[in-house]
């Protein structure tokens, strides 16, 4: 039986996040989730540069490189999921949040069954966040959502125009 190998300490961690090393004005600084993206350690750097320079390919080929990809994709699925305690089917990846929350909007544009009386919200984080709560509604046939297409949703189309300043996703 082995031990567990004991918790990396603090120091080890931050040496392993390169925008850490960052300072402004002589102070150190860190930046989090924004529109350029999540900061990342140096091993995702260094498997990201041998993906890019020996395996880079298209999914679902029947060709050397794309079964690489698939393979590792399929690896990174189930590494996520054991992770989070879910099933890798529930993971997805993608280009960058903007890229899945559209495809999120319009996948539950086509599953929901939107009626009279259900609002779509969204966070009001910016531009970002309008075209997929539009396109959830504007999918459907006779639907339009304030922004998507300039007139507002049509009388009795289950969708309202909601401001820009909306602060949370809510469906009710």
């Amino acid at each position: 039986m082995t031990s567990p190998r004991p918790a990396p300490t603090l120091d080890f961690v931050r040496s392993q996040f390169p925008a850490l090393e960052r300072r402004h004005n002589g102070a150190p600084v860190a930046y989090f989730d924004g529109p350029g993206g999540t900061q990342v350690p140096r091993a995702v750097g260094a498997a990201m540069t041998e993906y890019l320079f020996h395996h880079n390919a298209n999914t679902h080929w029947a060709y050397p490189t794309s079964i690489e990809t698939d393979a590792a994709l399929d690896e990174a699925r189930g590494a996520l999921a054991d992770f989070v305690g879910g099933r890798p089917s529930e993971i997805a990846f993608g280009a960058n949040m903007t890229t899945l929350a559209f495809h999120l909007g319009r996948a539950l544009g086509l599953a929901v069954d939107l009626g009279t009386g259900d609002v779509v919200d969204h966070a009001g984080r910016g531009g970002e966040d309008d075209t997929p709560r539009g396109l959830a509604g504007a999918i459907r046939e006779g639907t339009r959502e304030e922004g998507l297409a300039g007139a507002g949703a049509p009388k009795n189309s289950g969708l309202m125009p909601l401001s820009r300043n909306a602060r949370s996703w809510s469906a009710r």
